[in-house]
Parts: C-alpha cells; structure tokens; sequence
C-alpha cells in the first residue's frame, strides 16, 4: 500500500482567509494537480465521463421512453402471458433495481469518500496513493453511507418542507465527509462539526459551488479543490475565534445569474405578450 508523503513545495501552513470563490477552486485545482496528480486525473476522468454522459442524456430524443405505448401493445397482443409470468417478471425486475441501488451505493460511497480523503490530503500537502485511498474509505465505508443516508434525508425534508431549508442543508453538509478522515468522527459528530464550521459561511459555499459549476463538464473536480481550500480555512477561522472576514461579492454570482435569468424570462414573456396584442 502506498505510503502518504509530504509534498516538499506545499506544506500545511496558515494562509489569510480567501472568500473569492473563483480562487478558491482554482487555488484548489492548482494544489490537487501539483500534490495528488494521479488522483487529480482519475476525478478529472470521472467528471469528463459524468457531464458528457447527462449531455448524451438529454440529447437522445425521448429517451428510453420514446415508445410508451409498447408494453401495452405488447401485454394486449400476447394473451398468452399468464399471471405467473407476470409476476416473475416483476420479481426480476424488483431483484435487478434493488442490485442497481446497491451497486449505485457503494459506488457513491468510495467515490465521495475519495474526493473527501484526497480533499483533505491535499489540503495537508501530502501526496497519496489509490490503493492508500481506497483502504481508507473502506475502512470508513458504514460511517460515510450513513452520513450519505441521513444528509439525503435532511435535505429531502428541507426540500419538502420549503425548498430553501434543502439548499441550506445541501450547503451546510458540503464537507461533511472531511471531518471523518481528519479527526476519525463518527457520523454524528461529523455532521454536527460541519454544521458548526458552515455557520454563518453558507454563503460562501454557495459561492464556491456556483462557481464550479459554470465550468462546464468538469465542474466537480474543482469543487472538490475547493474543498481542499474552504475546509482547513473554515476550521482555523473558528478555532482561532476571529471575526468573519467580509464576503466577496462573486459569492452572490448564483443569485445574479438566477435573477438574470427571471429577468430575461419575464422581458420574454412581455415580449410575447405584446406581439399577440399587437397581431389581434
């Protein structure tokens, strides 16, 4: 097993608070490239394969449900199908998703669990192996499902509730995985660490996934520099009880492009409006 290393040009020193959220994530990126570049390219892989795989999604016209009206035609022209078979049919297919969400699962777990490890690492300067990486999530492997099962539920009842209470839990358990490999919290521990780091700084996590998100396809890489940043300067800030330096203003880029996007919509239908009067 590879052993961790301590990249000799980026030591784990204290920096002055950055707030900008688009040094953040390059700052991250810089780092990650620099100390962890083996792992650098396997995410920077997965986040290519993730953004091209949705973009080839939403182009196939109508998807797998492009003829809906098959399986009708099918059970209608086939009297022959008896109830029994039937119901094999639905047991196998009972079967397959229920090892599709198992499979989905464990797959979220080590490629979560390995953004946070190698997070974390780098935040660290320390340079790690795959297989150094892999045992420690597994290692990990029932705490971070946990984790996973209990925020997803925090965010859905958020989300139910009023929509904005779920964006909130979403931001506010964006490094909950870090504290788990940096400190050997439970799962309860770590929700509750990064609820504490997260006060009063959800802000700037929303401007830190805004801005990983306007990159096109790899997105997901930078956020997770990002976290090799935003997570060591959260834990520092509050352990040192310094005040909450000011907030860039590029934190509130999601509200502008959002606000943009409301006014363009509205001029639109205006638009729309006035060209029907017009022609009547």
């Amino acid at each position: 097993m590879t052993q961790t290393k301590h990249h000799p040009h980026h030591k784990a020193t204290a920096k002055p608070y950055e707030s900008n959220p688009f040094k953040v994530i390059f700052n991250g990126f810089d780092r990650l490239f620099k100390i962890n570049q083996t792992w650098a390219i396997i995410l920077l892989v997965l986040s290519l394969f993730g953004g091209f795989a949705q973009m080839f999604q939403y182009m196939i016209p109508g998807g797998s449900n492009s003829n809906p009206g098959s399986a009708g035609q099918v059970a209608t022209s086939h009297p022959e199908f008896s109830g029994g078979l039937i119901a094999a049919i639905v047991v196998f297919v009972l079967i397959f998703g229920l090892i599709a969400l198992v499979v989905s699962m464990v797959i979220g777990v080590f490629y979560q669990g390995s953004a946070a490890y190698v997070a974390l690492r780098t935040a660290e300067g320390k340079t790690v192996g795959v297989g150094e990486t892999l045992a420690a999530v597994a290692k990990k492997f029932w705490t971070i499902l946990w984790i996973q099962i209990v925020v997803f539920f925090k965010i859905l009842g958020g989300t139910l509730l009023l929509i904005v209470p779920g964006v909130r839990a979403a931001l506010r358990y964006q490094l909950v995985l870090l504290p788990v490999f940096d400190e050997g919290k439970s799962a309860s521990e770590a929700i509750q660490t990064t609820k504490t780091l997260a006060k009063d700084h959800l802000l700037e996590i929303f401007g830190m996934v805004t801005a990983a998100s306007v990159i096109p396809f790899v997105g997901p890489i930078f956020t997770i520099g990002g976290m090799s940043v935003m997570y060591p300067q959260l834990k520092e800030l509050k352990a040192s009880g310094a005040p909450k330096p000011a907030v860039h203003w590029l934190n509130y880029l999601g509200f502008i492009l959002l606000g943009s996007l409301l006014l363009f919509l509205l001029l639109l239908l205006a638009f729309i409006v006035l060209i029907t009067i017009a022609t009547n």
